[in-house]
């Protein structure tokens, strides 16, 4: 980070009661006045915006005193209908309490105990009784302890962190409510949504951090390695040390019993140790740390004349927060592949479009591109990390030569390419077979709209060939190809400095106003 990069921008006197360089200095940043209303600022020293601490590991080391440092949940449910929810369903899970096979019971029920916890010391007594319980799980058929090391991770969205991530939302409210400052509701009259709520969903997941822990979690998809609970701001990790399968062959509710083409590909299981759950967590939380580093820092996101827009600030926090979202609904949605394909191809495209401004959908889609970057990612692990989070990337790169046993045309032919015969007096085109592979995930890409081109358009040569290799594959594609964009997200996580430079760039060559807008620092182009 160059520390003397600065931005620009417009902050109203009357803001932070009347305290606009004690607003800055609560967001973290240091600001010096260049005129009435106009600052420039950049970020203090202070780099925490994940705290993440070790409650229990694999050595013995046990001690969940730090949970009395965590926010004090102050929670109370007095709420008729909240607690007849919460009876009805600890009732469901006694229920299935007595079923040595399903582990999703006791899990759930150390969730909802978590949730539930009103105070510090219950909180402390629910995280203590949860890891004793799953110290006690055993196996069935032998009687031998099924998790004999849970490992339990405490991780908090630090007050840098949450406040930093809502500067956009305050400058957009006075920006569409110039007369905020003196229309704004008294403390007793403000609105549950708060007076400052653009964005207000998003920003709750960053407070709850859990959601930027999903892709972390499904990492083993679909099998299972580690239990979330937790409540904003912080987030309790039980690490199992070992996977379990996380997906059940029969229907669990009624819904499932509606047509739907599943997993059906075995998976295999994964060595892992409760070493390695730890050290992945701690890899995890150090990339996120990165990654909100240049994320909530106001000078990565200066146009032109350096002037700080919240707007496209604004788009990258929401970007960020929809790869980690889909990517985690992704991992879960191994019961319907067709959801995981249409997450697969937002993804890539998002990937591609925003995030690898360099490379294309299809470069994305290619063997060599993929098993490159794998190489990469995995020399920024130690072999214990990539044990835990690369298996799935792994298949992942390899689905993309599996791709190819699918042109059965080839194969049936011995032909070394797959040849596309297009109309007129045009020679065979040869596809390597790499290549057709990824030409053919991007006409399915397409076909997310429908199948087939925008008639009566003229189609070009190579759109020709393109719908063509729907007539040479069989359209069998492996399970584990869906999961290409966790790979690439790991790439993100991993290169932080080129991630940033990617954005200044971006936001760099916005202009301040467009022809026809009032020259203000605070007006979005379109």
């Amino acid at each position: 980070m160059n520390p003397l990069r600065k931005v620009t921008l417009q902050l109203p006197d009357a803001l932070f009661g009347g305290d606009p360089r004690g607003f800055l200095q609560h967001l973290g940043l240091n600001g010096r006045r260049l005129s009435d209303g106009q600052w420039a600022v950049w970020p203090n020293d202070d780099r925490s915006f994940i705290s993440c601490r070790d409650l229990a590991d694999e050595t013995g080391f046990v001690n969940f005193e730090p949970l009395k440092d965590a926010p004090d949940p102050a929670v109370t449910f007095d709420d008729p209908d909240t607690l007849a929810r919460f009876s009805q369903l600890e009732e469901q899970l006694t229920k299935r309490m007595g079923n040595d096979s399903d582990l999703a019971a006791p899990f759930h029920q150390i969730q909802l105990n978590l949730a539930k916890s009103a105070t510090v010391d219950e909180l402390l007594a629910t995280v203590r009784g949860g890891y004793e319980n799953l110290r006690q799980i055993t196996f069935e058929s032998t009687g031998e302890l099924a998790i004999p090391d849970p490992g339990v991770t405490l991780l908090t969205a630090t007050d840098l962190l949450i406040r930093r991530a809502r500067l956009p939302a305050v400058l957009f409210r006075f920006d569409q409510d110039p007369d905020a400052k003196t229309n704004m509701p008294s403390i007793d009259e403000i609105p549950q949504e708060g007076l400052f709520a653009s964005s207000a969903h998003w920003n709750r997941e960053v407070i709850g951090l859990i959601h930027y822990l999903g892709p972390l979690l499904g990492c083993l998809s679909p099998r299972f390695w580690c239990l979330p609970t937790g409540r904003p701001p912080f987030a309790v990790l039980f690490s199992l040390g070992i996977d379990l399968n996380g997906l059940r062959g029969s229907p669990m509710e009624l819904m499932q019993l509606l047509p739907g083409h599943g997993r059906m590909e075995p998976t295999p299981p994964v060595e892992i140790t409760p070493a390695a759950c730890r050290h992945a967590i701690h890899w995890w939380s150090f990339r996120l740390n990165q990654m909100f580093q240049y994320l909530c820092d106001p000078t990565t996101f200066g146009n032109t004349d350096g002037v700080y827009d919240p707007w496209e600030h604004q788009h990258w926090l929401l970007t960020f927060g929809q790869i980690f979202g889909l990517t985690t609904a992704l991992q879960t949605g191994g019961r319907n592949y067709s959801v995981q394909r249409v997450l697969m191809n937002t993804l890539l495209d998002t990937f591609a479009d925003r995030i690898r401004t360099r490379r294309h959908f299809e470069q994305l889609c290619t063997y060599r591109t993929a098993k490159t970057i794998a190489d990469k990612v995995r020399s920024t692990m130690t072999e214990e990390v990539a044990g835990v989070l690369m298996p799935v990337a792994d298949r992942a790169v390899e689905s993309l030569r599996r791709v190819e046993d699918g042109f059965f045309i080839r194969r049936q032919r011995g032909d070394a390419n797959v040849i596309v015969r297009i109309p007129g007096d045009s020679p065979p085109r040869h596809l390597e077979r790499r290549r057709a592979t990824a030409v053919l995930l991007k006409v399915f890409r397409n076909a997310t709209h429908g199948f087939g081109g925008k008639y009566p358009n003229p189609r070009t040569d190579d759109e020709l060939v393109a719908e063509r290799l729907l007539q040479h594959h069989t359209g069998d594609m492996p399970a584990d190809l869906v999961f290409l964009p966790y790979l690439y997200l790991l790439d993100t996580l991993s290169r932080p400095d080129e991630v940033r430079e990617t954005i200044i760039k971006r936001a760099s060559r916005r202009r301040s106003t467009e022809p026809g807008q009032a020259q203000s620092p605070m007006v979005a182009p379109e």
